[in-house]
């Protein structure tokens, strides 16, 4: 099983992903916000002001809280402290209109053999910063993800080095026993498969840029199954 594949599949028209583009980087307030209440806690917080921590602790109680803060302190010393410049990017999720969101689902599940209702399309926008900690996928068992702008960051998978609790709404890693394992710099244009189920991350150079994704969001597909459903439609970029 592979942390991402290159497919040759399509599931809507170019003139359809300009416009969800155009709709992200210059119409954002015509978007509807999908609610996600993991994001209520930041992972960025090795010098969390107290209120900050106290809401932490209304929410997952003092001794998760707790284990949260030496958590983030343990990203900040691997992955670079804000006093160092590393800033956490701010990850935008919305509904994509529902005329195209339809036809999105339509497609996916006649090329995928699925049930419509267990598809998801969303639009992702990340804006400032140059990190998303490692953290991995809520709400999910596979997706089909297509960059539409900002092809300067790269994308970091990471296996655990040995076993630690995970918190199913707050998925904090232990940065301490995970190790990177593979690292990639997604195209603009191509579906991609995506494995949320492995903690990963994105860096990038350039504060400024915005960048733009669809994610085709699938609640009943494992991974595994979605790269099988591929490789046996010969739907797979040979990889070179």
């Amino acid at each position: 099983m592979h942390y991402f594949l290159e497919s040759n599949v399509e599931f809507m028209s170019q003139e359809m992903k300009d416009h969800l583009c155009d709709l992200a980087d210059n119409h954002v307030e015509k978007l509807e916000v999908q609610h996600r209440p993991w994001k209520e806690i930041s992972y960025a917080g090795e010098h969390d002001q107290r209120e900050t921590h106290t809401k932490t602790e209304e929410l997952v109680g003092i001794r998760t809280a707790r284990e949260f803060k030496r958590r983030k302190i343990l990203l900040a010393r691997h992955f670079g402290y804000k006093a160092e410049g590393m800033k956490e990017m701010q990850l935008h999720a919305y509904h994509i209109p529902n005329d195209i969101a339809q036809e999105l689902k339509r497609n996916a599940a006649k090329i995928f053999d699925i049930e419509e209702d267990t598809i998801d399309p969303i639009l992702q926008i990340q804006t400032e910063g140059n990190i998303l900690y490692p953290h991995c996928g809520h709400s999910r068992e596979s997706s089909m993800f297509c960059l539409l702008a900002g092809d300067c960051a790269k994308t970091q998978w990471y296996e655990e080095t040995e076993p630690f609790h995970m918190y199913e709404n707050w998925r904090v890693p232990d940065a301490s026993k995970i190790k990177e394992v593979e690292e990639t710099q997604f195209r603009i244009g191509p579906w991609y498969t995506f494995n949320h189920q492995q903690w990963h991350s994105v860096k990038r150079p350039d504060k400024a840029v915005k960048r733009i994704n669809i994610n085709l969001n699938f609640t009943a597909l494992p991974y595994a199954d979605l790269e099988k459903k591929l490789f046996d439609m010969n739907g797979v970029v040979e990889q070179s």
